[in-house]
């Protein structure tokens, strides 16, 4: 990757949490190893991570005059009414450290009118969000979280042209999760270490109420690693509580939880990106949402089986997780299901995706319009492509018009067009069957021989995968004498299976 100039425009707080901030980090870390330059744009609010940040070695730029401090509870509903001052503001710093290859918001209570405000001093915008309930002007949207509709999700509110990463599989987590995953042990069935982590803040003090949960469960010889972040207020009285349970350990903004996580049979804390951690090490998790946004998330984590969801935090007592505890310990198959579906749902590699993206070295798909049948027409009945088809019969074009226009707005078809810088490459289609995909992929004959198959298929799987969380299981029927597809699907983590090639969630 050459050098790039990245500019992050994001905040933190001890109203907002951590979890932008370090989300962002992760990130950054994987541009720099690359070689890009990285700027944190903040607002110094109570409780940021500034310090973190600068401990990292990034630099950052403030959007408050003088080094003032924003001291509000509803820092996010005064921001989205500044908009425009915050943009002036952003605006003046992004010219002193431009030209900007790439701006990242990460950022509630920013959106179109922001965006649009700032876009001339970026080559492109990238926007990471949860939420999908703002218009957005941006290049690239990443929203890393399971849900039902997430191939309609953002369909109203960006630019056509906006690339889309969509799901777990594109989950930023840091590197040491990806090599503890490698290194996994086969977990316990039985319940003999916790670890209780309620993110970097933990306003509402969910550790102190599950210290006691434990502690009138009356478990003898368990052991936990508790652990809160730095600005978290009640962390003096956690760590007495700690110190009076025997096997409780303590820990403070911890630099490597992949070990903690590893080391657990089971988890109790909040939602989050904390969930995705979780799940890329199979560690089986009983969640209490801390945050509205969690809420929705961990209820569809919960009904398929990844988690066990207690509820809110405002709603659940010291004897509901104590109850909770009671049920997990007494379940040895329900922990271990858990787990299992956990691990197929994340495979650590997000931060490499986005990073690839970002770098323009990655391939992306995005839905196919009535636009591009012309192109799709000729890609299909070029010879080259269709000798290695099942069915290779020359199309024309009102015949071939005809299916396409059913294609695009099929419920049980999707067609995807591969692109990579600016360029379209080719295109993948799924048939959609219960939980299962049938796959068909042909290249651009005029970039065929350039090794594009395998990034073209990796991307359309991992777009399905994170579309449509019902499908698990991906099929390729490949034509016996076709080496390249073969070799194409294999290295886009399919494997075979009696005559076709299949892929499941996450195999790599």
């Amino acid at each position: 990757m050459t050098s790039m100039n990245i500019a992050i425009r994001v905040d933190s707080s001890t109203e907002i949490g951590s979890g932008h901030v370090m989300r962002c980090l992760t990130l950054a870390e994987g541009l720099r190893e690359k070689g890009a330059a990285v700027h944190f744009i903040c607002k110094k609010l109570p409780g940021n991570l500034s310090g973190f940040i600068e401990g990292k070695r990034f630099s950052i730029h403030y959007t408050e005059h003088k080094g003032n401090e924003v001291c509000l509870p509803d820092h996010l509903v005064l921001l989205k009414a500044q908009q425009n001052a915050d943009a002036r503001l952003t605006s003046s710093i992004l010219k002193k450290i431009g030209p900007v290859d790439w701006l990242i918001v990460d950022n509630y209570a920013l959106d179109e009118e922001w965006e649009r405000a700032v876009a001339s001093l970026t080559k492109r915008l990238f926007v990471i969000d949860d939420l999908a309930d703002r218009r957005h002007y941006c290049d690239l949207l990443l929203d890393q979280n399971i849900n039902r509709d997430n191939d309609v999700r953002y369909k109203s509110l960006v630019p056509f042209q906006c690339r889309l990463m969509l799901g777990p599989s594109y989950a930023l987590l840091r590197p040491e999760f990806t090599q503890a995953r490698k290194q996994l042990r086969k977990r316990r069935s039985t319940v003999h270490r916790l670890l209780i982590f309620f993110g970097g803040t933990d306003t509402t003090n969910e550790t102190e109420k599950t210290l006691k949960a434990i502690q009138q469960c009356g478990v003898s010889g368990l052991q936990a690693d508790v652990v809160v972040g730095a600005s978290n207020r009640h962390a003096d009285r956690i760590k007495e509580l700690c110190a009076s349970i025997p096997g409780f350990e303590f820990h403070r903004q911890v630099s490597m939880m992949s070990k903690l996580m590893t080391d657990a049979d089971c988890a109790i804390g909040a939602g989050g990106t904390t969930t995705w951690e979780r799940c890329c090490l199979g560690l089986p998790s009983f969640v209490v949402t801390v945050a509205q946004n969690q809420e929705r998330i961990t209820e569809i984590m919960a009904e398929k089986g990844f988690v066990l969801y207690l509820g809110k935090s405002s709603e659940v007592t010291v004897q509901h997780i104590t109850d909770a505890l009671k049920f997990g310990l007494d379940n040895p198959y329900l922990l271990e299901s858990m787990s299992t579906r956990s691990l197929s749902l994340v495979d650590g590699h997000g931060t490499d995706r986005v990073v690839r993206t970002l770098s323009g070295s990655g391939i992306m798909v995005r839905r196919a319009t009535v636009e591009d049948c012309k192109a799709i027409f000729h890609w299909r009945n070029n010879p080259e492509t269709r000798k290695f088809f099942f069915d290779a019969r020359e199309l024309t074009f009102d015949t071939h018009m005809d299916w396409c226009r059913d294609a695009v707005s099929s419920a049980d078809r999707v067609l995807l067009i591969g692109t990579s810088g600016n360029e379209d490459i080719g295109v993948i289609r799924f048939d959609l069957v219960d939980n299962r995909a049938a796959v068909s992929v042909y290249i651009d004959p005029a970039k065929r021989g350039q090794g594009l198959g395998p990034g073209l298929i990796t991307a359309g799987s991992e777009w399905l995968f994170g579309a449509f969380p019902n499908i698990t299981n991906i099929e390729a029927d490949v034509m016996e004498g076709n080496t390249p597809s073969m070799r194409a699907f294999a290295a886009a983590g399919y494997f075979p299976y009696y005559h076709k090639f299949q892929r499941t969630r996450n195999m790599r």
